[in-house]
């Protein structure tokens, strides 16, 4: 769609133009109707070549990077000048605001030559995890002497997978993977943590002894404690009775991102469903695709 408002520039441009036309006629001077007359030839000039600024254009999309919620990604608006006229000019481009949960910023290019493409670096900003959908690129006009501003909507449809935003804290719950419970198993580990208490074994270091229990039951009783040399984890996602469900993903990405960051190999449980502790770009992209489309759970009635 094409919209256009007259500008401040305009209205007086228009309201000099008016008045000298009406002075000039009433007066019969020459000097009044030639200054008229170049008025009128400049808005002539606004009129056909503004109108034909916009005509023409095509866009395409370019998002770089991974795109979390609440965060702003990077990317450019590639212009293609289709248009046979000439050079488009002085244009500035940005995402239309028809679509919802998205904020940018827009970008500026001064010309665009017949046949040829500019790129415009810009940035999207979306506030809500899950598939979004881009509508459609706004691109607008003040050119050539910015009184009538023209704005133009070409629709291009793109489809985008936004990540939950990054919690900081640890909403979910973080245990072991298959190795780390084995060790914990056996009592190794660091002294961090209480899992629970065992008999005592051949080998097992003495200060892991708990002296309390031991007296008690008059038996060497040791410490379990969480293995925190393993290289494995697995981020538990349940409903937390004080926080949101989105905070709860958005904890559970930032888990999942700094253990894959620290080496670790990262599983997830969500939704009643395991997937084993992994490594590697393509993994990290599953387990976000996971928290970025996982349903919000059905709360029980208490009736």
């Amino acid at each position: 769609g094409r919209r256009w408002k007259l500008e401040l520039e305009g209205w007086v441009h228009l309201a000099l133009l008016v008045s000298l036309g009406w002075m000039a006629w009433s007066s019969g001077s020459l000097r009044l109707s030639v200054i008229a007359s170049i008025l009128g030839a400049l808005t002539l000039l606004e009129l056909g070549l503004g109108g034909l600024n916009l005509r023409g254009l095509q866009v395409t999309r370019r998002i770089e990077g991974e795109i979390f919620a609440e965060e702003p990604v990077q990317g450019r608006i590639v212009i293609t000048n289709a248009s046979g006229l000439g050079s488009v000019w002085a244009i500035r481009v940005r995402e239309s605001s028809e679509t919802p949960g998205e904020k940018g910023r827009s970008g500026w290019v001064l010309r665009v030559g017949r046949r040829q493409q500019q790129e415009v670096e810009v940035s999207w900003l979306f506030l809500a995890r899950g598939e979004q959908r881009l509508k459609a690129v706004e691109v607008e006009s003040r050119w050539p002497f910015g009184m009538v501003r023209r704005r133009r909507t070409i629709e291009v449809e793109d489809r985008v997978l936004v990540y939950p935003a990054i919690g900081s804290g640890a909403p979910t719950r973080q245990s072991g993977g298959p190795r780390q419970q084995h060790a914990s198993s056996l009592g190794r580990g660091t002294q961090e943590g209480f899992q629970g208490l065992r008999e005592y074994r051949r080998g097992d270091p003495m200060r892991w002894i708990h002296w309390p229990t031991s007296a008690r039951t008059r038996r060497p009783m040791v410490v379990l404690r969480p293995d925190r040399r393993s290289d494995e984890i697995l981020v538990e996602v349940e409903p937390h009775a004080l926080l949101s469900w989105e905070e709860v993903l958005s904890g559970a990405c930032g888990q999942v991102l700094r253990g894959l960051g620290s080496g670790l190999a990262v599983g997830l449980s969500l939704a009643g469903v395991v997937h084993p502790p992994r490594r590697g770009g393509a993994w990290r992209r599953h387990l976000l695709a996971e928290l970025a489309t996982a349903p919000e759970p059905v709360q029980e009635s208490s009736e």
